[in-house]
C-alpha cells in the first residue's frame, strides 16, 4: 500500500498544522478532535482508516492524477470527500487537492461541535472553495481558473448525508438489492458540461444537500466521473461492495473502471453504514 498521510489541519485555510491551539499561517484556533487520511497524487494511492476507504488511480490514459480524495472519522460519523480536477482548466489536480485538503478539517470541527452534517458539509464546501480560489485570481479569475467538482457523504449511523457540486456521485449500496444514486449532476445532459464547480471564477458554490435513511446495512460510495462513465461498472455497485470492507470494495471498483477502459482517472471511497470500528491509524 502506498503511504498515506494523515494529519491534523486548519479548518479556515486547510493548511497543515502542528499540534497546537492555533494555526501558524492564519492563527485560528484548532479545535476538531477526529482524525483524517489524505490520497496524495500518485499512480495508485489508497487510505484505510477501517470504517471508511479510498482508492484513486491515475488511469490508462492521463498523465497525472487530477482527482484527490480526504476520508475522516469524527464524533461516531465516517465521511469520504472526492474531488475531480476540471481539465479543461490549468492546475485542475493541485485544486482537487487543496479541495479536499481544506474540507477535511472542516468537517472535523464541525462535527466535533455537534452540528449537523449537513451543516458540516456546507463549511466543507465553504472551506474547499475559499482553498481553491486563491489558486486564481479573484479579482480578474477569467474563463480557465483552476477548478475541481466536489462531492461529500457524511454516515453517522442514523442517516447518509450528502453535499456536492459537479457530476462526481455518491450511492447507497444495501447489503441486498440495488444501488441508489444519492446526487444528481450538475452537468448540460448529453454534453456532459459542468454547470457548477469549485473555484475562483465559481458563481454559484451552494451545494446541493440530500438526507438518505437506510433500512438496512450497507455502504455509500463516493466517486468520480472515471467510474461513472462506465454504465456497467455503474450496475455492478452491488456485486462489487458484497463480501468486502471498505478497502476491498473500492479497490474493486477501481479495477472494474480500469478493466472497462480506465479513459480517465478513477477515484472511489467506501463508507461502512452503519459505521464501525472507528479509531485507528491510518496505514
Amino acid at each position: 500500500m502506498d503511504a498515506v498521510v494523515t494529519a491534523a489541519g486548519c479548518p479556515a485555510c486547510g493548511e497543515p498544522a502542528a499540534a497546537d491551539r492555533y494555526c501558524e499561517a492564519c492563527g485560528r484556533p484548532l479545535a476538531a478532535r477526529g482524525q483524517w487520511a489524505l490520497a496524495p497524487d500518485g499512480v495508485r494511492v489508497e487510505a484505510d482508516l477501517g470504517s471508511a476507504a479510498a482508492v484513486t488511480d491515475r488511469g490508462r490514459s492521463h498523465p497525472e492524477n487530477e482527482d484527490a480524495a480526504v476520508i475522516g472519522a469524527a464524533r461516531g460519523a465516517a465521511f469520504a470527500v472526492v474531488c475531480d480536477g476540471v481539465s479543461a482548466t490549468p492546475r485542475a489536480g493541485e485544486a482537487a487537492r487543496a479541495a479536499v485538503a481544506a474540507a477535511a478539517p472542516a468537517l472535523l470541527e464541525a462535527l466535533d461541535a455537534g452540528g449537523s452534517a449537513a451543516a458540516a458539509i456546507a463549511a466543507a464546501v465553504r472551506a474547499a472553495q475559499n482553498a481553491t480560489a486563491r489558486l486564481g485570481d479573484p479579482a480578474d479569475p477569467g474563463p480557465d481558473a483552476p477548478s475541481c467538482t466536489f462531492v461529500c457523504a457524511v454516515a453517522d449511523g442514523r442517516q447518509v448525508s450528502v453535499g456536492w457540486l459537479g457530476d462526481s456521485r455518491a450511492y447507497w449500496v444495501p447489503a441486498r438489492g440495488r444501488a441508489v444514486l444519492l446526487t444528481a449532476d450538475d452537468a448540460v445532459p448529453g454534453s456532459g458540461a459542468l454547470l457548477r464547480w469549485l473555484g475562483a471564477d465559481a458563481t454559484d458554490t451552494e451545494p446541493h444537500l440530500h438526507g438518505y435513511v437506510p433500512d438496512t446495512a450497507g455502504a455509500v460510495v463516493v466517486c468520480s466521473d472515471g467510474l461513472t462513465r462506465y454504465p456497467a461498472v455503474v450496475a455492478a455497485l452491488a456485486p462489487a461492495v458484497a463480501g468486502g470492507g471498505p478497502l476491498l470494495a473500492a479497490r474493486h471498483l477501481v479495477e472494474l473502471a480500469l478493466a472497462a477502459g480506465g479513459h480517465d482517472n478513477v477515484t472511489v471511497a467506501v463508507l461502512a453504514y452503519p459505521p464501525a470500528g472507528q479509531g485507528g491509524s491510518a496505514t
